[in-house]
């Protein structure tokens, strides 16, 4: 009889220690969890007083343009029309010449239907910066996919020389409801 007391209180001080173990181990972890929580809020209030110091985006040119993200136009012919000759007066904004251009419609997502044009132009060197900024920079949105340059070997040209680019841009329109 002896020996089962014996070997139960030696059991009962083995669980005793075992529970004392997972009580202190949850308590180390806990202590762990709040320093980690502590340096994560510290690093987040570190950020948010950076993001109040620095003035919001603004870019080169002020705010963010005016207007509607999509293009303009009750149909989509409409709206191609309007990014068609949205190209071309970027490209004679900056004394280059359309030579050709051409809008094909492409993916229709929520809604919200893709058109790609691609412009072939002629424009002087120094007008290319202008003119991918002013593209981009405005509203609606118009994105520059790719472009492809060609030097115009013209030993005639004095001062600027001028370059062949064909642009190709992709915009969204999307159609108002009644």
């Amino acid at each position: 009889m002896r020996l089962r007391r014996s070997g139960a209180v030696a059991l009962y001080l083995l669980l005793l220690v075992a529970a004392a173990w997972v009580v202190v181990g949850a308590a180390l972890d806990v202590t762990s969890a709040s320093g980690e929580l502590t340096e994560a809020r510290e690093r987040l209030a570190a950020i948010e007083s950076r993001a109040h110091q620095q003035p919001a985006f603004r870019g080169s040119i002020g705010e963010l343009p005016p207007g509607s993200a999509f293009l303009a136009g009750e149909k989509l012919s409409i709206a191609a029309a309007d990014f068609q000759k949205r190209g071309a007066d970027a490209v004679a904004a900056v004394s280059g010449l359309v030579l050709s251009s051409q809008v094909e419609r492409g993916e229709t997502k929520g809604g919200a239907t893709g058109l790609e044009l691609q412009i072939e132009c002629e424009l002087p060197q120094s007008g290319l910066q202008s003119l991918l900024y002013g593209l981009e920079a405005s509203a609606p949105l118009l994105f520059i996919e790719s472009v492809d340059l060609r030097s115009k070997l013209d030993a005639s040209e004095a001062g600027d020389p001028r370059i062949r680019a064909t642009l190709r841009l992709s915009a969204t329109w999307r159609e108002v409801g009644p």
